[in-house]
């Protein structure tokens, strides 16, 4: 029994390490509208290199005005850059004209992180809806008191661990839905 779950705790793990499945980049690059799911990337341009986030519908329109993609094609290009972890090449482009918002290391963020997915979730928000269901298929709204930085960095985060992130059309606030 120690055994099977040893081995059953190394495949979760491994998978943790692996990076997001396909169909979660599916679910999140699929989402299209104004105020669609946070794609979490890395990028090049000529004032940064790094990690950003930007909503997806930006960053279709992005690569639509600026690279001439399809929206045809724009799943499977992104799906490639996510799932092969290759760096966005944006040019000249303005990362403040297109939505792309710079991630930096925010050691409140990593500490909550290394406590757990559920903890990280209790701790920077606030559940919306029937009490019952515990962490599962709620709507968490982001609490007060959050800099853009700590945002950015928790939006990333929970990319990182497949759990798709937005500003709620009516509130203006970051939602997760479990």
């Amino acid at each position: 029994m120690k055994l099977q779950l040893a081995f059953l705790l190394c495949l979760i793990m491994a998978s943790q390490c692996l990076g997001q499945s396909s169909d979660f980049y599916d679910k999140v690059l699929s989402d299209k509208g104004n105020h669609s799911s946070f794609i979490a990337i890395d990028i090049a341009s000529s004032e940064y290199k790094g990690r950003v986030i930007i909503q997806n519908g930006s960053l279709l329109i992005f690569l639509y005005e600026t690279k001439g993609l399809a929206e045809k094609d724009y799943q499977a290009f992104m799906k490639a850059h996510l799932l092969d972890k290759l760096r966005l090449d944006v040019g000249d482009a303005s990362l403040s004209k297109w939505g792309f918002m710079k991630v930096v290391d925010v050691s409140s963020v990593r500490k909550q992180a290394s406590k757990g997915i559920e903890e990280f979730i209790r701790y920077y928000f606030r559940a919306v809806g029937n009490e019952r269901n515990a962490l599962t298929n709620r709507l968490f709204v982001i609490k007060n008191g959050i800099s853009d930085n700590e945002r950015n960095a928790i939006i990333n985060k929970l990319f990182e661990w497949g759990i798709a992130s937005r500003t709620d059309d009516e509130t203006g606030l970051l939602v997760v839905y479990r």
